[in-house]
């Protein structure tokens, strides 16, 4: 089974929902598609013959009762044992202006957390819950801002039975910036958490945007490959800090060509907080002039491990590309670091 908290078909379809299925097997499988959308009782259910050793597309915008809902999906061997993949590419605006795409994750959780929120002016940040259970769940939000933890002002998030909801981070706190976040069900239920973030002068005017599944567990130590100075690329390591104490955590540099930089301290970053570092200026971890300088223009790697017991955090990348000079952030992604199990 694979699960999508994310897919709608509102504002008359400005969205393009596709799910790509891949059969590794050299027979047919029979995949079970079930669609949940805002309050309904029963998912939408839909078979689907995925040919031997082939791919198959569903186009979400073609299944009729999905008409101006916002919706998740989960899809199944009906044969309940079968392995397939699931993937989804969503596009929206005039001839596909912008996308995003993630592969499905195969479990529910009964907390998810995220790194990464952005609350500005030209950004939305949202929050996509499915809960597949036959009854209502009751869900905490919990915020994590610069300047510490931020309770949901309107409290619970309930969602349904066989339902999807959104949290609009923004409606939430207002423009106030950076923020990471948790959602953890009151009793103990599995459900599935997505994020989503739009940019570039509000719906129907977003340019692009980035889509991620929440991590169900902090870590002492993570990897982050990619990581990028080049001209016209901006890069940000967004590091949480989910404990209620401050942690050390150092962040090392693995530079394409020319090795390791260290910085000289640990970064601490205050309990319940949200620390956002420039990797074209990583000025704030301490790195010498002359660290700086080296670092300028490369591409290079990230380690960061937590140097306090039993004080794990939470990383994800952000990386934006300027279309030229004065453009800003045409493209971008967001992804987890690599969270190192000991």
């Amino acid at each position: 089974v694979w699960f999508f908290a994310e897919g709608t078909r509102k504002a008359n379809d400005f969205f393009a929902t596709f799910f790509q299925l891949f059969n590794p097997l050299t027979t047919p499988l029979v995949v079970r598609g079930e669609y949940y959308t805002d309050g309904s009782s029963q998912p939408i259910t839909r078979e689907y013959t995925l040919p031997p050793s082939s791919r198959f597309t569903v186009w979400a915008n073609q299944v009729p009762e999905l008409a101006d809902k916002d919706f998740s999906t989960a899809f199944r061997a009906v044969d309940g044992q079968s392995g397939f993949v699931a993937q989804r590419s969503m596009f929206w605006g005039p001839g596909y202006a912008g996308g995003h795409t993630s592969i499905g994750v195969t479990g529910a959780d009964d907390e998810w957390q995220f790194a990464e929120g952005a609350a500005f002016d030209n950004f939305d940040t949202y929050y996509l819950l499915l809960n597949t259970n036959p009854y209502d769940i009751a869900v905490t939000v919990s915020y994590l801002t610069r300047d510490g933890f931020v309770a949901r002002p309107d409290g619970l998030v309930i969602v349904r039975a066989n339902s999807r909801t959104n949290v609009h981070l923004n409606s939430d706190l207002g423009n106030v910036g950076a923020v990471a976040a948790t959602f953890k069900s009151t009793d103990g239920s599995p459900f599935v958490v997505e994020r989503s973030i739009y940019w570039g002068g509000g719906f129907p005017n977003w340019v692009e945007g980035t889509n991620v599944f929440g991590v169900t567990d902090p870590s002492m130590s993570w990897r982050v490959p990619d990581g990028s100075d080049a001209p016209l690329v901006d890069s940000y390591l967004l590091i949480a800090n989910p404990n209620t104490i401050p942690v050390e955590v150092m962040v090392r540099f693995y530079v394409e060509g020319k090795g390791r930089y260290t910085p000289p301290a640990p970064l601490i970053i205050p309990a319940l907080t949200r620390a956002t570092i420039d990797m074209s200026n990583p000025s704030l971890l301490g790195f010498t002039e002359a660290d700086l300088t080296a670092l300028k223009g490369q591409s290079f790697g990230v380690s960061v491990d937590s140097h306090t017991a039993n004080g794990p955090v939470i990383v994800e990348q952000a990386v934006y590309r300027n279309l030229q000079p004065g453009v800003f952030w045409r493209a971008g992604s967001s992804a987890f670091g690599i969270p190192i199990i000991p």
